[in-house]
């Protein structure tokens, strides 16, 4: 059994929009979850969910829900709080690497925890972290 850290876009897809997904990184995803791995992901995922309901970019459902599978305690996931020690790790990411705050934490937080990162994002996989995508 072994965790992975979700970015926002990736947590998005795997509950809405599986097609979005490489066919090699849904699959580790499901066997993650099969095998009782957790999702990780940072609550600024969570601000970042709501930020883009409220510009209408995403539909309240996915906050709504992505709150119920919290609430509810789902096993498949976690969530990883923002904490001094990621704060720490932030400062060895290049700020002209990855310029988004947002970016910055998750990578932090994928330091601090050390575990494989699924993004699309080209900044965050070309950082010295493991990444899937």
């Amino acid at each position: 059994m072994s965790d992975l850290f979700v970015d926002t876009h990736a947590l998005v897809w795997y509950l809405f929009d599986s097609k979005k997904f490489k066919g090699a990184t849904l699959v580790k995803l499901e066997e993650t979850v099969a095998s009782g791995g957790r999702l990780f992901f940072s609550t600024i995922s969570l601000v970042e969910i709501l930020y883009l309901v409220e510009k209408e970019r995403l539909v309240p459902e996915t906050y709504h829900r992505l709150f119920d599978l919290i609430r509810k305690d789902d096993p498949r996931f976690a969530v990883y709080p923002l904490t001094a020690a990621i704060v720490n790790c932030m400062e060895s990411i290049p700020r002209r690497l990855v310029p988004d705050m947002p970016d910055r934490i998750i990578a932090g937080s994928v330091i601090e925890l050390g575990l494989p990162l699924v993004t699309r994002d080209s900044a965050l996989q070309a950082l010295d972290i493991a990444t899937i995508w």
